[in-house]
């Protein structure tokens, strides 16, 4: 599968019970995946969000195949226009499950920490902008986008000569400015703790109930977007 964005969020606050950290991660889950239904434009995709507790540790995922993407990004005219397009999406949506982790969760004396990356879908948008401003060829931009798109063992022949014509097709902007779409960089941290050391997820307060101090990690995901929806509870000490 290919990434088209992910986002992991530390967020200092005290350990929540069992059941609490269930229908904290239910509800975050159905939440995101009603926002995603609505801004991304992707035929299909899998999503996976994974909630531990000693604070509280979040990871959110949106993958899809080459196909599915492809299809999403074609309906915008052009492959070009489309990946600007689609890169806008993902950001939109990962934006979107970060803003709902930490409301009513946080602080200003404890701030969050929030990793967002678009994955592979920023490199095939930063290939194309090298393409665009003349430091690349099509070629081998084509090479490193096929690379990309083999994960997903779906890669086709004439996928990779449509790309190619798309990006032959593009106009060249030497001095184009820089795109930020929100994942300015493969990997960007937006807000972090003062003090790491001093972060609670390294620590179990003594004075809470024994059924307080077990950890969980708890795992949802939908391997397509008719696909069931899936939960698991681990036990992580």
């Amino acid at each position: 599968m290919i990434e088209v964005g992910s986002v992991s969020i530390f967020i200092p606050i005290k350990k929540l019970s069992k059941l609490e950290l269930e229908d904290y991660s239910i509800s975050l889950f159905d939440s995101w995946e009603n926002d995603l239904n609505n801004i991304l434009a992707i035929p299909d995709y899998s999503i996976i969000l994974e909630v531990e507790d000693g604070s509280i540790g979040i990871k959110g995922k949106i993958a899809a195949g080459a196909i599915a993407l492809y299809t999403g990004v074609a309906q915008y005219g052009s492959f070009i226009s489309g990946v600007e397009i689609i890169s806008k999406q993902a950001s939109v949506a990962i934006n979107s499950l970060a803003s709902k982790a930490t409301k009513n969760h946080t602080t200003k004396e404890n701030p969050p920490t929030i990793r967002k990356s678009g994955g592979d879908l920023v490199r095939i948008r930063n290939l194309v902008h090298k393409v665009q401003q003349g430091k690349i060829s099509v070629e081998y931009a084509v090479r490193e986008i096929e690379k990309i798109l083999e994960k997903s063992q779906e890669s086709s022949s004439l996928l990779m000569r449509e790309i190619e014509s798309s990006l032959n097709n593009s106009p060249i902007y030497p001095e184009q400015g820089k795109f930020d779409f929100g994942f300015g960089a493969p990997l960007e941290i937006v807000k972090e703790p003062k003090s790491i050391n001093n972060s609670p997820l390294n620590r179990v307060p003594v004075n809470l109930p024994n059924h307080y101090q077990d950890r969980f990690r708890i795992e949802l995901w939908r391997e397509s977007k008719r696909g069931e929806k899936n939960l698991r509870i681990i036990k992580v000490n």
